[in-house]
């Protein structure tokens, strides 16, 4: 009777073992596939943010974000490219963790990373946005500015600050948009402060232009009047 008991706790233990070593064993090799993997994206994630960098050198987007108030908190433009190229990675850093957890089998991991992975496309979306929008709006506000028509006056100044913030608060609204938060408020916000701006900023380019050709004609009509004279 004790040797059959016995018998059985052997083939029990035995059993338990083999599907112990079974099962680690291919923890094992998940696990090395997975890192493999990761290792591969992980390269992959740095030679992409290389060529990102080289992208941002090349079209001189470091420049145009520091004269934004997002480069106030930079210190200069290689802060801009470095803060970009290790966004960049850090993404491919995070897919390389959710191959590893993935292949390990860790499910209840495996579902915070996959939530943050599939978030992340419209947190970069959102801040590309307004990176765009910001750097927009310092071209339409140094165009303002520098204008043939009404440029070094009082009213290009003001134009040129005011449609400024009209497009931070326009790519701010659809930033946020593409975050998923509700924007209800500030896109009818936003289209009022547009309709209200156009017509303010078309009224003050008339007046200026028409306050510029009175002095301009007022300025030559003497010359004009002596030139029909002496023919």
């Amino acid at each position: 009777m004790i040797d059959v008991v016995l018998l059985q706790i052997g083939d029990n233990v035995s059993d338990v073992l083999f599907e112990f070593l079974g099962d680690f064993t291919a923890l094992i090799l998940r696990l090395i596939g997975g890192l493999i993997l990761a290792l591969i994206v992980a390269r992959v994630g740095i030679s992409v943010a290389g060529r990102v960098g080289e992208l941002i050198r090349r079209i001189n987007l470091s420049d145009a974000v520091m004269e934004t108030p997002l480069g106030t908190p930079l210190r200069d433009g290689s802060s801009v490219e470095s803060l970009i190229e290790s966004i960049v990675k850090y993404i491919f850093y995070l897919i390389a963790v959710f191959v590893v957890v993935s292949f390990a089998g860790f499910r209840a991991l495996g579902q915070y990373i996959n939530l943050a992975v599939r978030y992340l496309p419209s947190v970069l979306g959102g801040i590309l946005v307004v990176v765009v929008g910001f750097v927009i709006a310092g071209y339409v506000g140094r165009s303002i500015r520098s204008s043939p028509i009404i440029g070094g006056s009082d009213v290009a100044a003001l134009a040129g600050e005011t449609a400024k913030a009209v497009i931070y608060l326009i790519s701010v609204t659809l930033g946020l948009d593409a975050f998923g938060y509700s924007t209800a408020i500030l896109t009818t916000l936003a289209q009022a402060v547009v309709v209200g701006v156009g017509l303010g900023v078309a009224i003050a380019v008339g007046i200026a232009v028409g306050l510029g050709s009175q002095e301009y004609v007022s300025e030559n009509i003497e010359s004009w009047v002596e030139h029909d004279s002496s023919e």
